[in-house]
């Protein structure tokens, strides 16, 4: 059986397993026999990955365990009061083990079962990086986020439910596990599902908030987020696995520069210096055409009308759209696709529509409106951050 077929196998197993725990679990609040039924519940689903898993061992694994334990020692005698989840402290017995895989990606079960990927490791470049991803695996379990979110469902969701525990759960490729349950619909309400974003914006600051006890350098936590950011605009072959489904690396940077700025440490976020506006450039290789770029991301590259409307004047008109709505303010959740009206909106108004000259000279409409959309959303966390380290000019630089 090739390597793929028994994932499947592996996966299709294990939401099996899950859907018999999870209808026989979630109770409205947390008592030990719950405790006792999360640790059971971990236990057999770890054992359903590994049966056909291979794991690295030797000096790779006894740095990750010895890190991770440090980690988890901290998750377990100091209390991080959770945003999502429950902050009450348990005494799992984290275990951490490397797998064999070139996904770029780790995760965690339910009490306490830490899982990386080799091809993640691979990116990580010191013991402070290597920290931040453990932590935010641990604070998964600390804070009993799946556990939260099977019981956060009503039960005629439980089934979607277990569409954001594959989401949370990483390792299980998103759109094979997803198949299995009910097709790739699924996919798309795990993805966005409020109660993983919640989740994983908890772990994230549960994590620096443990290595900041352990005495790592949560600056370390951010380079990695930026280098995951990069490697996606640059198009990373290798598959993104659980980074697909987390919060985008510039929103991630964003919060956590915010919450780090309210204990007085300032660290380098990669984004953009103040301030924050559209700007009109000549486009590479088309004469007479221009391009609006917006915190150093291609927003849109207008074409000339046939109508008569040049480029530069289409692409001017559009820049200025996007200065007021920054000044006046603005959030990621008013950018707004309209794909049948080739239209992107912001704020509730036009930003640009696609035409057919558009496409001619720069690809599909989809692509283009889906290329606009993450410029703004980028452009508009990236000045979320801005206003916050200008909001705290006293506070200290985090050492590397």
């Amino acid at each position: 059986m090739g390597a793929s077929c028994l994932m499947c196998f592996r996966l299709f197993h294990i939401v099996v397993l899950l859907i018999i725990l999870v209808l026989q679990i979630c109770p409205s609040a947390m008592t030990e026999n719950d405790l006792e039924a999360e640790r059971s519940l971990g236990c057999r689903l770890a054992a359903e990955f590994e049966r056909n898993v291979t794991f690295v061992t030797g000096p790779l694994a006894d740095r990750v365990t010895r890190i991770g334990e440090r980690l988890a020692q901290i998750a377990t005698s100091h209390l991080v009061l959770a945003s999502y989840g429950s902050s009450e402290p348990c005494n799992f017995r984290y275990k951490f083990k490397v797998v064999k895989d070139s996904d770029v990606n780790a995760f965690s079960l339910p009490g306490g079962y830490i899982y990386v990927n080799s091809g993640l490791l691979e990116m990580i470049d010191s013991d402070d990086e290597l920290a931040g991803i453990l932590a935010h695996e641990i604070a998964h379990a600390a804070h009993h986020h799946v556990m939260t979110i099977l019981k956060d469902q009503k039960s005629v969701e439980k089934y979607i439910a277990l569409a954001t525990f594959a989401s949370i759960l990483g390792s299980a490729r998103g759109a094979d596990l997803q198949n299995v349950l009910v097709g790739a619909e699924f996919l798309k309400l795990g993805r966005q599902n409020q109660h993983t974003m919640a989740a994983e914006e908890d772990a994230d600051c549960t994590a620096v908030e443990y290595m900041l006890i352990a005495g790592y350098n949560p600056q370390a936590f951010i380079d990695l987020l930026r280098k995951l950011e990069k490697k996606q605009d640059a198009g990373l072959k290798k598959p993104l696995g659980i980074f697909q489904t987390h919060p985008a690396p510039h929103k991630r940077i964003a919060y956590l520069a915010q919450m780090l700025a309210s204990k007085g440490i300032r660290v380098e976020t990669g984004l953009l210096p103040q301030p924050i506006r559209a700007r009109v450039l000549p486009a590479d290789g088309l004469p007479d055409v221009y391009q609006v770029v917006v915190g150093g991301k291609v927003v849109f590259v207008p074409a000339e009308l046939q109508s008569g409307v040049a480029s530069k004047e289409r692409a001017e008109e559009i820049a200025k759209r996007i200065d007021w709505a920054l000044e006046s303010g603005v959030s990621s959740v008013d950018v707004h696709v309209d794909l049948d009206a080739s239209t992107l909106f912001l704020k509730g108004s036009v930003l640009l529509t696609i035409e057919p000259e558009d496409e001619q000279i720069s690809g599909r409409r989809d692509f283009l409106l889906q290329r606009a959309k993450n410029a703004m959303i980028y452009a508009i966390w990236a000045d979320l951050v801005n206003r916050c380290n200008s909001n705290h000019q006293d506070t200290v630089v985090a050492k590397r």
